[in-house]
């Protein structure tokens, strides 16, 4: 019941030739997650970079916003103010 050389032989090629197989099937399907990977990591980085300038964008119109609002005050403290002493 021993097994030839030669049938060792032949199961170690048919073993090593499954290995190939499931190799480069598992490589390509790794590529192809890889890829995939990579595009949806783009488009959230890109996502991200234009949620960060809307952000910007918002903030600098609320600061010159405030800083209107704040010297409308003042001018109108002013007025209030020379209204008094001319009365």
């Amino acid at each position: 019941m021993a097994r030839s050389v030669e049938e060792l032989r032949q199961e170690s090629e048919l073993g090593r030739a499954r290995v190939d197989v499931e190799n480069e099937w598992v490589g390509e399907l790794s590529d192809g997650v890889k890829a995939d990977l990579n595009a949806r990591a783009a488009a959230v980085s890109e996502s991200v970079r234009e949620a960060s300038d809307t952000l910007k964008a918002e903030i600098s119109d609320m600061g010159a916003e405030s800083l209107e609002r704040l010297q409308e005050t003042g001018r109108n403290a002013m007025d209030a103010a020379r209204r008094t002493t001319a009365t």
